[in-house]
């Protein structure tokens, strides 16, 4: 008991210095600003041209506004998103030799590639809960700027957002677990990012009508968000989070034991 209480005291203390690490670099910020980004420019179009925001088939202005924010997002840039946040965290121990000196810590290479994979996984849910609090704070403004739009006299759909919010960082897990064990593979930045553009570029083009786009991690993301408007959002566990989640434990367990034997040098 006393072993595995300290191995979990271990654990923490490496996840805390892995974050200590990555929160004044860039991987950050962009972390902050990926969140913010396309919720503004959807401001400021809606601003110049409520009425597409009037729309009687949806009369509540949240879900249309959520819908133009996630759909905006969800295909190209959240994959792209990701591949970039986990290079960026993955450089830095290429470009600080990290790996190397990792060897002379007491800790397991195991841990060592756990805490890093998880202080990814939290940049991708900080960037969802930005992006969420960025869509209200906007839509707010815009009701007290145009108040035709109606924002402020209709309720927000905070639950949906939540489910959604659930089911998006789920479809991300198969792309971040994949992208991180090429970053470690590689010191080379381009590479990892040069494969997930590849990768997310062609994703696109497989929604398109490919009848295997489903097990693609790639276009995952994109799968989840158009449950938004239709009520499959009510259901965080179908079949795109599931095979999600496949990728990101087999791709993990095998990386672990990968890094593991690994020969750094």
């Amino acid at each position: 008991m006393i072993k595995i209480f300290n191995e979990i005291k271990a654990f923490n203390g490496l996840l805390q210095a892995e974050y200590l690490k990555t929160r004044k670099t860039w991987a950050f910020w962009l972390s902050v600003l990926g969140g913010l980004l396309i919720p503004a420019i959807m401001f400021l179009v809606i601003k110049s041209q409520p009425g597409i925001i009037k729309n009687p088939m949806h009369p509540t202005p949240w879900l249309l506004f959520l819908k133009y924010n996630w759909q905006s997002v969800a295909t190209f840039l959240l994959p792209l998103f990701l591949v970039l946040l986990t290079s960026l965290v993955v450089q830095t121990e290429h470009r600080a030799n990290a790996l190397k000196k990792m060897l002379t810590l007491p800790n397991s290479r195991a841990t060592y590639y756990w805490a890093k994979l998880l202080v990814i996984i939290y940049y991708t849910i900080l960037t969802h809960i930005v992006f969420a609090f960025s869509i209200i704070v906007f839509g707010l403004i815009l009701g007290s700027l145009v108040p035709e739009t109606q924002f402020l006299d209709k309720p927000i759909p905070l639950v949906m957002m939540s489910i959604q919010i659930v089911k998006s960082i789920l479809a991300s897990l198969g792309i971040i677990a994949i992208q991180f064990l090429i970053s470690l593979q590689f010191k080379n930045f381009i590479k990892p990012i040069g494969f997930g553009f590849a990768t997310t570029l062609a994703g696109s083009i497989m929604l398109l009508g490919w009848e295997y786009v489903d097990y693609w991690p790639w276009s995952l993301p994109a799968k989840v968000s158009p449950g938004i408007m239709s009520g499959g959002s009510s259901e965080i566990f179908t079949q795109h989070e599931w095979i999600s989640i496949g990728y990101f434990l087999v791709i993990s367990i095998l990386g672990t034991i990968y890094f593991s034997r690994k020969n750094i040098k």
